[in-house]
C-alpha cells in the first residue's frame, strides 16, 4: 500500500488511461475507477482516445496521480509534485490529496523545492539543507 509519484512519471507509452486502469484494477483490490475517472474528467483528459506518448509531461503527471490516488494507499512518497503541473491544477490535486489524508488516514512524504504548495497544506514539516535539518514546524493552519 505504498505509493511513489517520481518526479518523472513511468508511464508505458503506448497505452490510454483506460488501459492503464484496467491494469491498476487487476493490482490493487481498492482501485476507484469511478474516482480515477471523476479525476480524469475534472482534469479534462479524454480516458480512452489518448495515448500517454501524445501527452505532455503535465497530462502524464495528472494520469498518474489520479491512478495513485485511486487505489487508496495508506503512505504516498511523493517527489516536486508541482512540476510540471499549471498553477490552476496544483491547488486541485493538492486538495485531493488533503481529502486522501482526512478519509483514508494517508501518510503523505512529500518534497518540493516550492516551498509555498507545501507550507500551506502540510501539517509538518522539515526543511533540510545540504542534508541537515535547518526547520521542524508544525503547521496549525491546516
Amino acid at each position: 500500500r505504498l505509493s511513489f509519484i517520481p518526479n518523472y512519471v513511468p508511464l508505458p507509452q503506448h497505452l490510454t488511461p483506460k488501459l492503464l486502469s484496467d491494469l491498476y484494477r487487476n493490482m490493487y483490490n481498492r482501485f476507484d475507477r469511478n474516482l480515477f475517472r471523476k479525476i480524469l474528467k475534472k482534469l479534462g483528459i479524454d480516458e480512452k482516445n489518448c495515448k500517454i506518448a501524445e501527452m505532455s509531461d503535465g497530462m502524464k503527471k495528472k494520469v498518474f496521480v489520479a491512478l495513485e490516488i485511486s487505489y487508496y494507499p495508506e503512505i504516498m512518497l511523493i517527489d516536486e509534485m508541482s512540476n510540471d503541473l499549471d498553477r490552476t491544477t496544483v491547488p486541485f490535486l493538492f486538495d485531493l490529496l488533503d481529502d486522501l489524508v482526512r478519509s483514508n488516514k494517508t501518510t503523505i512524504i512529500m518534497t518540493s523545492h516550492i516551498n509555498i504548495d507545501i507550507i500551506k497544506r502540510e501539517p509538518i514539516i522539515i526543511i533540510m539543507n545540504e542534508g541537515k535539518l535547518q526547520k521542524y514546524s508544525l503547521n496549525l493552519d491546516s
